[in-house]
């Protein structure tokens, strides 16, 4: 019946798109999630992205603790892809960009740079994309997790470095 369904809704163009990723992560970077605690990061695989901070990220300890499977204590460190999505109905800023990791709310980007990308994330999501980078949760010893994310030049998001 589901299949009948499927064929009618591919005939008649009834079929809802669907949504595409608006930039790719690079080479050797786990956009899935990986614990890299205690690895040697290459950043040099990073040379061609800018680095963004995410803010607010006390609010959000055991959402960034649950999706990064971080134990108790100790350092940590995990890597992953982060959506953002534009939170326009934000009591205290209307350009608000919130940062959600596997479905969990983490934290915003910075007032600044959420208001500098709110138009270009509009409308790369009326294009049906979705916006997503590559992201990196982590704690040195005993203090609370941290997040940041890392954005292709020449990408969706930003234009070509100059």
């Amino acid at each position: 019946m589901q299949e009948k369904a499927k064929l009618w809704q591919k005939v008649f163009g009834l079929e809802k798109p669907k949504p595409q990723v608006a930039s790719a992560a690079r080479p050797g970077h786990s956009m899935t999630g990986r614990i890299v605690t205690g690895e040697t990061p290459d950043w040099s695989r990073y040379d061609d992205c800018m680095k963004m901070q995410v803010v607010g990220e006390s609010h959000y300890q055991p959402a960034l603790k649950e999706v990064s499977r971080c134990p108790s204590s100790g350092q940590h460190g995990y890597e992953c892809s982060a959506e953002l999505v534009r939170e326009p109905s934000n009591p205290h800023d209307k350009f608000a960009v919130k940062v959600v990791v596997q479905g969990q709310h983490v934290g915003y980007l910075g007032r600044g740079n959420a208001k500098r990308y709110n138009k270009r994330i509009r409308l790369l999501n009326e294009e049906g994309k979705r916006v997503v980078c590559m992201a990196y949760i982590g704690r040195g010893d005993g203090g609370m997790l941290g997040m940041n994310l890392r954005i292709p030049y020449g990408g969706d998001l930003l234009p070509e470095k100059r």
